[in-house]
């Protein structure tokens, strides 16, 4: 069969793979909330946070908080609705009218059309209502709607309607990104005066093509108040670049995936895309923690965000820069995962393996060194020409020296890897094979959703020989991906070992159809990861993936 039908059919069968899988990932997603911190805790008020973790694969109608004087709070008891919510991130609720010297138990929740789901119920008590009195009273206001909308500027106000037991010392608007702003966290402030009565905010220092969100506060010597929130948007400058930040996904302890999508060059060609990456909610350029290109142009692109600190808030937004300047999506924000141990692999004769989480997979970290299968059954000690033979179950260890196998582990022929299973490209293979209980051997499609998470673009997934840009730099021991890929060359079927400390090469249950499989190969100076077929009698290494729970 003709070279280039052969590789289209695969370029076919891979594309197809990837769409059902890309939609099984849909499907399988499940809404997740977090129920997190209480703080501000008074004698009749307190302030809970909370994080939705994934927003799942259907719309949120409602979050918030539910509370109550028992263990585990529904629905049914006291809540606050913070309405419809689009992405994961985190948010906060005001609770009052609570009871002095009381336990209270809370939840964060959000329910969609189907499914309605709780975090875990904290606790807190309220203190001692110290004084004798009714408590006093902090201002009473509302919040203007945004009128005079501007690029870069628009007015507001508010208006105090009580000014409660004490005169009113200070009084604004503040604004933010993100909703609910308070003044001590948000991106700037107005001051407009004392007393009561009504008044108007310019609010300046604004960014085209963003929304916003504003309330009206006002202080006396008791506290601060505010007003109800609104929110605007400010128009697009037609001649800075149009883009929308995508979605943050695949999110683990220490990386996560984002993008955009560039609508609108402006009146000028986009130079720069990606995203920028911070801590704040008022994320630009010159304030991210870091900056991910995205290439340039129009279209949508997909950054690798990797090297985050876990269990941590982060701030995200698409950009894109032409000549007249740099514009942005909106801001999103993610929470990464807490970290967990890492598991330690054991197989069937004792020796343990590190193992890493890369995306939705779970990797050894170290070369299989097992001489047996999961069953007892032992492998055969090859050794000599065994050219030809494509069916005999032989391992091997580099110049027949047991001492480099605890380091570099063993090398199996495909037939040994395979333990007579059929060649599979499938994602998960379901290959047992010479891994051990609970782990298989990966497929050619395994290969590239590891190699697709580390950032190779979906053009060089499908090529021969040396593909991507810097993913082999990022497996190779001393990585970011934890991959910690081993050195551990070759066997030849003829017999001679090679390339010990230079190329790592690994097996999968692909193959060609005949009488060579499909592997991997990082090398030691190389930045990409080399694809391509060897007979089934050579000697190569083998790394395992845990199977789906």
């Amino acid at each position: 069969m003709n070279l280039k039908i052969i590789k289209y059919k695969l370029l076919i069968a891979v594309m197809t793979m990837m769409l059902v899988q890309c939609e099984r990932f849909e499907l399988n997603r499940i809404l997740k909330v977090r129920t997190d911190s209480i703080t501000n805790i008074t004698a009749v008020t307190a302030r809970a946070k909370a994080t939705i973790i994934d927003a799942g694969p259907k719309k949120i109608i409602s979050h918030g908080h539910c509370w109550s004087l028992s263990p585990y709070p529904t629905l049914e008891d006291t809540s606050h609705d913070l309405g419809q919510a689009s992405s994961p991130g985190s948010y906060t609720t005001d609770l009052t009218g609570l009871q002095p010297l009381t336990t209270y138990y809370i939840r964060a929740y959000a329910f969609n059309e189907s499914d309605t789901v709780y975090g875990e119920p904290e606790s807190f008590s309220t203190i001692k209502d110290t004084s004798s009195v009714v408590p006093h009273q902090t201002p009473t206001l509302i919040t203007y709607s945004a009128d005079s909308i501007g690029q870069t500027t628009a007015v507001s106000g508010g208006n105090i309607t009580d000014e409660g037991d004490d005169p009113v010392i200070a009084r604004g608007v503040c604004w933010s990104l993100v909703p609910i702003p308070y003044i001590e966290t948000a991106l700037d402030s107005t001051s407009n005066g004392t007393g009561s009565g009504s008044y108007r905010s310019k609010i300046t220092g604004l960014s085209p093509g963003n929304t916003y969100y504003v309330r009206a506060y006002a202080r006396n010597k008791y506290g601060t108040s505010y007003g109800n929130m609104i929110s605007f948007t400010t128009p697009q400058d037609t001649t800075h670049p149009a883009v929308l930040t995508g979605a943050v996904t695949a999110v683990t302890s220490n990386s996560a995936t984002c993008g955009g999508n560039v609508t609108d060059e402006g009146g000028s060609s986009v130079t720069a895309r990606g995203i920028c990456l911070g801590f704040q909610p008022d994320l630009r350029l010159e304030n991210a923690r870091d900056t991910i290109s995205g290439g340039d142009g129009t279209g949508t692109f997909t950054c690798y965000l990797t090297n985050l600190i876990s269990d941590t808030l982060y701030y995200v937004r698409a950009f894109a820069t032409n000549a007249s300047g740099t514009a942005y999506g909106a801001l999103e924000n993610f929470r990464t995962d807490p970290v967990t141990e890492p598991e330690i692999l054991v197989d069937i004769e004792g020796n343990e393996y590190q193992t890493v989480i890369i995306g939705d997979q779970v990797w050894m970290a170290e070369n299989l060194r097992t001489t047996k299968y999961a069953d007892g059954t032992a492998l055969i000690s090859g050794s000599g020409d065994i050219s030809g033979n494509y069916n005999s179950r032989y391992y091997f260890t580099y110049n027949d020296n047991a001492l480099l196998a605890e380091d570099y582990g063993r090398l199996y022929t495909w037939a040994a890897v395979m333990k007579g299973a059929t060649a599979i490209d499938a994602n998960p293979s379901g290959v047992q094979g010479v891994c051990p209980d609970g782990w298989h051997v990966p497929s050619d499609s395994e290969w590239k959703q590891l190699e697709s998470f580390l950032g190779m673009s979906l053009s060089d997934l499908s090529l021969w020989n040396w593909r991507g840009t810097d993913q082999g730099t990022r497996l190779k021991e001393g990585g970011n991906s934890g991959f910690e890929a081993t050195m551990g060359g070759h066997r030849r079927c003829t017999g001679g070992y090679q390339n010990m400390g230079s190329y790592g090469n690994y097996w999968s249950t692909t193959d060609d159809g005949g009488t060579s499989a499909y592997y991997r190969q990082v090398g030691d100076l190389e930045s990409k990861v080399y694809r391509y077929a060897y007979e089934k009698c050579y000697g190569l290494s083998v790394r395992c993936i845990k199977d789906e729970d």
